[in-house]
């Protein structure tokens, strides 16, 4: 572990971060075999490969993230803010806004909706808002996020919930409709990137 954290200086690479999430060890070099060989994996070396880039690099990575968005069956856009340590699991069917806005060390699995929400105010207009999903969020199967919401720190969204209000910090939540279950509950975070 001490040789870990010696080469992890301060853990401020994005991509190294997001390998430590999936096997532990924080490294950049494993990054590309990790991409090889993990589909869910591939969405975010893609991402972060698109993000860092320039001129026709960018213009690559942007058709190679495309292309693994669509094998791994999840919608991600190349333009979404995402902190350092994001963990997909499975991924099939996740679904982000490219207007959302995701912390550090947030867990993703399998059929999460992060979508954007409109509401109609009483001038007739229309408001449209995306979520912001603090950091050490776990988010279940099948759960969805919808409108202009915060999902507080370390809170943990259950299996099919559906959530379109605030969440607090540390808050279990479940349901459809969603409703706070239980507060202060412990994160659910595996290989957490230590924050800086």
């Amino acid at each position: 572990m001490d040789s870990i954290m010696n080469d992890a200086h301060n853990f401020t690479d994005p991509l190294a971060c997001d390998v430590y999430r999936v096997n532990g060890i924080y490294s950049r070099k494993l990054a590309r075999p990790l991409a090889c060989t993990n589909r869910a994996f591939r969405p975010i070396y893609t991402l972060r490969w698109y993000q860092s880039a320039s001129g026709i690099a960018k213009k690559i990575a942007r058709r190679a993230h495309i292309m693994a968005c669509q094998r791994a069956g999840l919608d991600m856009p190349e333009m979404v803010e995402i902190g350092a340590g994001l963990a997909i699991q499975h991924g099939w069917g996740v679904v982000i806004n490219a207007r959302a806005k995701l912390g550090r060390n947030v867990t993703l699995l399998h059929g999460v909706t992060i979508g954007g929400g409109s509401k109609i105010n009483e001038d007739g207009g229309r408001e449209t808002g995306y979520p912001v999903i603090e950091d050490g969020v776990t988010i279940g199967p099948n759960a969805s996020i919808v409108g202009g919401i915060t999902i507080g720190e370390g809170a943990r969204i259950l299996p099919g919930a559906v959530i379109f209000f605030d969440v607090p910090p540390h808050a279990l939540v479940g349901g459809n409709p969603g409703k706070i279950l239980k507060q202060d509950v412990p994160e659910d975070i595996w290989n957490k990137v230590p924050f800086r």
